[in-house]
This record gives C-alpha cells, structure tokens and sequence, in this order.
C-alpha cells in the first residue's frame, strides 16, 4: 500500500522551515543577544557565531 503523496511541495516547505529557521535565529542572535564575531573581548559575541553555525552546518546543510 503507498501513499500517494508528492515530494515537491513538501521539500518547498521544509526549506521554507529551514531559512524561517535560520533567519529567526540570526534576528535572535543580531538584536537580542548583542550581534555576532569571530574575535572580541566579549566572549559571549563570540559565543554567539555557535548556534547560527550549529543551525547552517549540521541542520540545513546537514539535511540536504
């Protein structure tokens, strides 16, 4: 028995899920934790780049 369901409109709305993903934790990241770098005396900016990377690389990137 299958189900006929096609794969197109559901890989359109798992890249839409993945860049609304994305882009709300890079707005998180940008205006309520302080912005993002790669070298700062403040640690936590740095810290910052971890769960924008985390998300891009193993999730998005990862998934495909």
């Amino acid at each position: 028995m299958t189900i006929g369901v096609e794969a197109l409109p559901l890989t359109f709305v798992a890249h839409a899920l993945a860049v609304a993903g994305a882009v709300t934790v890079l707005v998180w990241n940008l205006y309520y934790r302080g912005g993002l770098a790669w070298e700062a005396t403040n640690k936590s900016l740095i810290f910052n780049l971890h769960p924008v990377l985390m998300l891009i690389g193993l999730i998005i990137i990862g998934g495909e």
